[in-house]
């Protein structure tokens, strides 16, 4: 294995690594079927035991950056983050000599999992050991922070913003530090950055980015661009949306299906269908090809405007043109359904779905269930909600939350507690709009929850 990382096939190496694991699992597994450590300790969610995997490795090969690096690499790849800590934690305690590349890896494992306090100790880590953080550190952490704003834990409610601008802040901080270190940053760390801004609404900030990377010497690209045109078009600012668009040409870029998309999504949800129709036939007459992305788009705003008949013939279009339609291009049709209060047909689509081997995702099942709230349809809800749990989607808390305001508009509040109460007892955090449904529609109208202080004593999500 260590001789076929050598020859740069790490992937096979660590194939080889998991065959053996797995072999050397089944024959344990015979000799100590009783064990119970052996299927909890050893075994890991991903499917082999972590600290077999190692100790095989220590048997086969030597232990080193040659192996190790490709190994962490892949575990990444594969999302497989808790063995890459483990897989990091393991190379310490054998004092493996570290390098940049693996601490940069360990970090986008953490980044990609959402673990951002982890990230920036693996980055502490990196320099109490004589290590400089290099300008891919940078940029992973600080695409980390855009990426991941208000995916942490708040105890209230109202602090969901807050963390937000302080995950924005982080990436800032980084960023400062990196110039402090005489690191000049890139393209690839300005785009992070002005897309962390326009994501955030704080486009004045992403303007100031974007004269500071031509400042620099640097060139806008499409990723800039079509970051900017996102941040207009949430601001609803569509026109400079529009001239931004035009004027990609004239920097000799040539805009992709992401620029086309965000601009005809923005159209659409203005109401200017016209406008997005003229796009998707612009795209036409350039190497961009519409795709499911596009159509979804227009099929979701001809069915905002109530336009079934243009929605089903974009549909026609769109499946002879070679394209499927997929779970989200349903989704939209089923809230388009629901919302004209056609929940029952609306879940004929469910079934249409699952012959068509289109897995419906959590959104898919809480549309519906909250298109019969709406209705008054508590029953069909609450069959909809047993459905989802057979088809093996476990409700969350936007199905919750569906649910529990569905019962307190009906006056029903003591069943709206107690699935308040199933909900905390299932672990599911509540998030802003558990509070709001709590403080409008039970404590406002006279109606203490009985939740033991539990609500109060929980996490907050956004």
């Amino acid at each position: 294995m260590n001789h076929l990382c050598h020859l740069q096939f790490p992937k096979k190496s660590i194939h080889i690594g998991i065959y053996l694991l797995k072999l050397n699992l089944q024959y344990q597994t015979r000799l100590s079927s009783t064990s119970s450590s052996s299927s909890s300790s050893s075994l890991d969610s991903n499917g082999f035991g972590v600290r077999g995997f190692l100790e095989s490795w220590g048997l086969w090969v030597k232990l080193s950056i040659t192996s190790c690096n490709p190994m962490l690499g892949i575990l990444v790849k594969e999302r497989k983050f808790a063995v890459v800590e483990i897989v990091y934690k393991e190379m310490i305690r054998r004092r493996i000599e570290l390098d940049v590349i693996t601490f940069n890896i360990v970090i986008k494992g953490f980044c990609k999992a959402g673990k951002l306090k982890k990230a920036g100790d693996v980055v502490e880590d990196m320099k109490v050991r004589g290590f400089s953080p290099s300008v891919v550190t940078y940029n992973t952490l600080m695409n980390g922070y855009c990426k991941n704003g208000g995916a942490g834990k708040m105890y209230k409610a109202d602090g969901i913003l807050k963390e937000m601008d302080e995950n924005l802040s982080a990436a800032m901080k980084v960023f400062k530090e990196m110039q402090g270190q005489g690191l000049k940053p890139g393209v690839v760390t300005y785009n992070s950055l002005i897309n962390g801004h326009c994501n955030e609404g704080k486009l004045d900030d992403a303007l100031c980015l974007r004269d500071e990377m031509v400042g620099s010497g640097l060139k806008l690209n499409i990723v800039t661009y079509n970051a900017l045109i996102n941040g207009f078009s949430k601001k609803k600012m569509l026109k400079e949306a529009r001239e931004l668009f035009d004027g990609i040409g004239e920097k000799g870029l040539d805009a992709d299906v992401v620029t086309f998309n965000t601009l005809i999504d923005a159209y659409c949800k203005a109401g200017k269908i016209e406008e997005a129709i003229k796009l998707r036939d612009l795209m036409m007459d350039k190497p961009v090809f519409p795709d499911v992305a596009t159509y979804n788009c227009l099929i979701g705003g001809f069915l905002r405007e109530g336009k079934m008949e243009e929605a089903s013939k974009l549909l026609d279009d769109m499946e002879n043109k070679g394209l499927r339609a997929d779970v989200i291009t349903y989704n939209i049709r089923l809230n388009a359904l629901c919302k004209k209060g056609e929940s029952r047909k609306a879940a004929g689509l469910l079934d249409e779905m699952f012959e068509r081997c289109i897995r419906p995702c959590h959104v898919t099942y809480n549309t519906l269930i909250d298109g019969y709230c709406t209705e008054g349809n508590l029953r069909a809800a609450l069959n909809m909600r047993a459905r989802m749990e057979r088809e093996g989607k476990r409700p969350n808390v936007v199905t919750f939350n569906v649910l529990i305001k569905g019962f307190c508009q009906k006056g029903k509040l003591e069943e709206a507690n107690g699935l308040l109460n199933e909900m905390l007892e299932k672990g599911l955090v509540p998030n802003r709009t558990t509070y709001e449904i709590v403080k409008e529609d039970m404590m406002e109208r006279g109606f203490v929850p009985d939740i033991d202080g539990h609500l109060y004593n929980v996490s907050v999500n956004s």
